[in-house]
């Protein structure tokens, strides 16, 4: 849906919803889940696994030392060799080597609400905090977070390939071939063609266009003989972009291409789209136009706002094309009556008001539609500044986020979390009409056509429906507000990703095993993460129509470990037995051995890393601008993502830890778009986790000291 169809469609909702709902209609309209049937209070000492979480490791070490000695002397040296060589759980086996002691008050969180993320216990990444289970022989929990960070990586690693072995080179030959045309065109201009002469003033004055770019800061600029506001910082790389010149390069050319348009209305910018369209025909580039095109939509989707250059093609016969191409042949006023009559063609349509410069660069999803409707754009009330809560609410349908949303609408202006312009202001009715709006969207989508990152969002969104397994833990507010945390999370890291592509919105080796495991009880999210990696293996085999590359693929394998993982869960909701390879499957998570001074990786969480199985112990904060606020207060809303945390999960008595997403939100003064190294370095060591996160189900980290640790 495009940005037009999206105000179109959302100013309709809106009037059917009305205007005057308050804020304990969102909550009526949207209840929380409701708690599980028979719950009892957690005790926490007669959960199974809490004496192996609050051991101190050096006591624990001295102590399974005295028993191996005892075994050794009761069943001779060879009998505690052989275990300890085995690749079987045995209690003589286990070795302690981190602590992770629980403080008295986290304890407390733990028992009110089953489920706790303790930032005391931060680790550079998922690989290490599994490989820290792994290695002190502890039940594990495999947590959505680490998978889903285990697609972002691939995904991520993936479109470098592809757009450095791929896109790149056929942008460089879409360029090329058509400029070298335009050029022809303007040599061969006579001082009666106007427009040619235009035409290559405009060539001529792309230097000083290169300049303003590179100030990266919002300007006034003559474009196609009209003044446009235009905002250069968004021409600064981010994400990925920055690993490179190259990149950084692919980066400005298709910012340009996407955010520099064609307006129909204007005969000028209609003539030059049509001369465009006559280049790319010339130099044989239009089918590489046509399949770049498709590779992006493949991958983020459609909706763009200005036509295809495909869909232009349509209302251009050949005949046509020449009498336009060439005006000595013809009169200025046969031309400019065929201009007319192509404008109206176009109109009647109801196609895009614009024509893209170049490659349909810039493309939405419907996350991207949400800043500009629950800000002031479609009721007066003067909310400047989208939340990372409205996108929990109205894109993931998580029901919790509307307790927050209310929580935030009914804030004092002398509380000190109060944000101006954001807080304290009754935005109910735009949040339940883009809802509405949203859940109609995604029930119509198809999961077989629809893009990587439709597939992406659905999957995110199957993490706030109720999960199937009856646990007390897995319903709560605060189980709610950890899914919250978790798709806020991945969606920012899709952001990230696709950060080239999304439209912004404004305001404008077994040495020891798990002795146990759970997955996330969530079915339908395993399902959607199967098809989406089965989606990109489709459009890997596309983008070397484009151009051939080497691959290095795993969404076949990435896909098949989503469906064990999705049978698995499928058991554990009833409690079911799990067969052999489904409890080997759980206890090969990750296994990591020191190799000639190098770390050698294996087990299936490292393998659905592409590329490299050592990505899955690596740092990777990132952080993204989602929306830019060019009135008062200027400024830019980025959402971050920081180091994984150990998450404690309490289920039917029994104590499991894995890995979860911190993530953040703040705001940076306007034309400040940050970089992952800039976020890393000079914003996370200060910044807190979200108000919500910290009320719920996160444990705030304290006073911690700086570590002298390196990242690996």
């Amino acid at each position: 849906m495009s940005s037009e169809g999206a105000a179109e469609a959302f100013a309709v909702t809106l009037e059917e919803t009305g205007t005057h709902l308050q804020c304990e209609d969102l909550v009526k309209l949207y209840p929380p889940l409701p708690p599980a049937s028979g719950n009892k209070p957690i005790e926490l000492e007669k959960c199974k696994y809490l004496d192996l979480f609050d051991a101190d490791p050096a006591e624990a070490r001295a102590a399974m030392k005295r028993k191996r000695e005892e075994a050794e002397a009761e069943h001779g040296a060879a009998f505690v060799r052989e275990i300890l060589s085995s690749k079987t759980h045995h209690p003589l086996r286990q070795n302690r080597r981190f602590d992770f002691r629980l403080k008295p008050e986290e304890k407390e969180r733990l028992v009110a609400t089953g489920a706790i993320a303790c930032e005391r216990l931060m680790s550079w990444s998922f690989g290490d905090i599994y490989y820290n289970l792994y290695s002190d022989d502890l039940p594990v929990f495999v947590t959505s977070d680490s998978i889903l960070h285990a697609w972002h990586r691939s995904y991520n690693a993936f479109v470098v390939d592809m757009e450095e072995k791929c896109l790149r080179p056929a942008l460089s030959t879409i360029l090329e071939g058509s400029l070298s045309k335009c050029e022809a065109m303007t040599t061969n201009a006579n001082e009666n063609q106007s427009e040619m002469g235009e035409l290559k003033d405009g060539y001529e004055n792309l230097g000083a266009q290169r300049s303003i770019v590179l100030q990266e800061r919002t300007a006034d600029v003559e474009l196609f003989s009209t003044l446009r506001i235009v905002d250069f910082s968004l021409f600064k790389p981010r994400g990925h972009y920055t690993k490179s010149e190259s990149l950084k390069n692919y980066f400005r050319a298709m910012m340009w291409l996407g955010i520099v348009d064609l307006r129909i209305h204007n005969l000028h910018q209609l003539l030059c789209g049509v001369i465009l369209l006559h280049c790319l025909r010339e130099s044989e580039t239009l089918d590489d136009v046509q399949q770049f095109d498709s590779l992006l939509l493949s991958l983020v989707g459609s909706g763009a706002d200005s036509m295809s250059m495909k869909d232009f093609t349509q209302f251009i016969p050949l005949e046509s094309m020449a009498k336009l191409t060439n005006p000595s042949a013809f009169g200025d006023q046969e031309r400019q009556s065929l201009l007319q009559e192509l404008q109206q063609q176009i109109v009647e349509s109801s196609s895009a008001s614009q024509i893209p410069s170049g490659c349909d660069s810039v493309t939405e999803e419907q996350g991207d539609h949400i800043g500009g409707q629950v800000v002031h754009d479609g009721v007066k009330q003067p909310r400047d500044i989208p939340s990372a809560v409205d996108v929990a609410f109205t894109l993931f349908g998580n029901n919790e986020a509307a307790q927050e949303l209310v929580a935030r609408m009914k804030i004092s202006p002398d509380a000190d979390e109060f944000v101006f312009r954001h807080d304290g202001i009754p935005i109910s009715s735009n949040l339940v009409a883009l809802r509405k709006i949203i859940d109609e969207v995604f029930e119509e989508s198809i999961a077989t056509t629809a893009s990587v990152s439709t597939l992406w969002l659905l999957a995110l969104r199957a993490l706030s429906s109720p999960s199937p397994n009856r646990s007390s833990t897995f319903h709560s507010g605060t189980w709610q507000r950890r899914q919250m945390n978790t798709q806020i999370a991945s969606f920012t890291q899709l952001r990230h990703d696709t950060v080239l592509y999304a439209k912004q919105s404004s305001l404008l080796k077994p040495q020891c095993e798990y002795p146990d495991g759970m997955v996330d009880p969530y079915p339908e999210f395993w399902r959607r993460m199967r098809e989406m990696a089965l989606q990109m293996k489709d459009i890997e085999e596309d983008a070397q129509k484009l151009r051939e590359f080497c691959s290095r693929s795993n969404f076949d394998e990435f896909a098949s470990t989503m469906k064990t993982l999705e049978d698995i869960a499928v058991l554990q909701t009833p409690g079911k037995e799990l067969n052999e390879d489904q409890e080997t499957v759980m206890k090969s998570i990750i296994e990591r051995r020191r190799m000639s001074g190098c770390a050698e990786y294996s087990g299936w969480y490292p393998s659905l890393f592409y590329g490299s199985k050592a990505h899955s112990c690596r740092r990777d904060v990132l952080v993204v601008d989602v929306h830019t606020n060019y009135i008062d207060p200027e400024c830019v809303l980025h959402l971050g993502v920081g180091d994984p945390v150990l998450g404690f999960f309490i289920v039917n008595e029994v104590m499991y830890v894995g890995p979860l997403f911190s993530s953040y939100e703040f705001t940076t003064p306007l034309d400040q778009r940050l970089t992952d190294e800039e976020f890393k370095k000079k914003k996370l060591p200060w910044i807190d986790a979200p108000h919500w996160a910290l009320q719920s189900f996160r444990c705030h980290r304290g006073y911690v000291e700086s570590s002298e640790k390196d990242e690996p």
